[in-house]
């Protein structure tokens, strides 16, 4: 079913964007002090402090992002029963055409 197959693909997605934003966050918590030795110490407290700020704002992203997505592991849920159901019902089977009433198919009729 192609519903069930797009709802795994954009959990995927998610689960996907928020370990990259951690994966960035802590690579700019690597480059606080990683020039250290070439530089004085006003520079290299200025790239510290950048490397902090934007370690934050990839922090700050990967929160927006967990909490908007906060509701959408229910509707997920929701969803994959009801494929479930189309499908236990013999009503699930692929198709492109459009059903008798001319609009597209729809599994929730």
């Amino acid at each position: 079913m192609h519903y069930a197959e797009e709802t795994n693909l954009l959990e995927e997605e998610m689960h996907r964007v928020l370990q990259f934003f951690q994966w960035r966050a802590d690579w700019w918590r690597v480059r606080v002090g990683s020039r250290a030795a070439r530089q004085d110490e006003v520079l290299r407290e200025g790239h510290g402090s950048y490397a902090l700020k934007q370690a934050a704002c990839q922090d700050g992203m990967r929160a927006g992002f967990e909490n908007q997505w906060r509701g959408l592991a229910g509707l997920v849920a929701d969803m994959h029963a009801a494929c479930a159901k189309v499908k236990a019902d013999g009503e699930g089977e692929e198709s492109d055409e459009a059903d008798e009433r001319g609009g597209p198919m729809n599994p929730f009729d």
